[in-house]
């Protein structure tokens, strides 16, 4: 059975992880590693920083089917799972990242997604195993993170 991961780098919007979450659930991620600012699942700085801003609400309740934890070191995170024989899949648009739709995904793999803006790190590319793309045909070049994770976990588990 392949055991799936998603790893949530300095994403910067409730609305985009809760979505995550959900969809997550809905797929049967196992487990979403948090590291960073990313907001999580019962952070007690979130409710400081925007009072009334729920994550559970927009994830709706999925944030209990899944395995949430919080790291603060993303090199950490994936040299863990690099020691655990997980491979690392960075979801980024490069030239050299290779098309999700006919990508190959490991038994035991963790996929890691970019922040809105900025996207993944050169450091974290470089950690990483493969480096798979949604190609696009439109004149805009990149999803929202949601969106693309949404995508990307239908190639995953299809």
């Amino acid at each position: 059975m392949m055991e799936r991961i998603l790893i949530l780098p300095d994403i910067r919007s409730v609305y985009n992880v809760g979505s995550i979450i959900r969809t997550a659930a809905f797929f049967g991620v196992s487990k979403i590693i948090y590291t960073g600012y990313t907001p999580y699942p019962n952070d007690p700085k979130r409710s400081l920083v925007r009072p009334g801003l729920h994550l559970e609400k927009v994830s709706l309740g999925a944030e209990k089917m899944v395995e949430n934890i919080y790291q603060e070191n993303l090199d950490d995170v994936i040299s863990e799972l690099k020691n655990e024989g997980y491979k690392i899949v960075a979801l980024e648009l490069l030239a050299s990242a290779i098309d999700i739709k006919i990508f190959q995904w490991p038994e035991k793999c963790a996929l890691i997604l970019g922040n809105e803006v900025l996207g993944l790190s050169e450091k974290t590319l470089s950690q990483s195993d493969f480096v798979v793309q949604i190609p696009g045909a439109g004149p805009k070049e990149c999803l929202n993170v949601a969106s693309a994770t949404a995508i990307a976990l239908s190639f995953w588990f299809s």
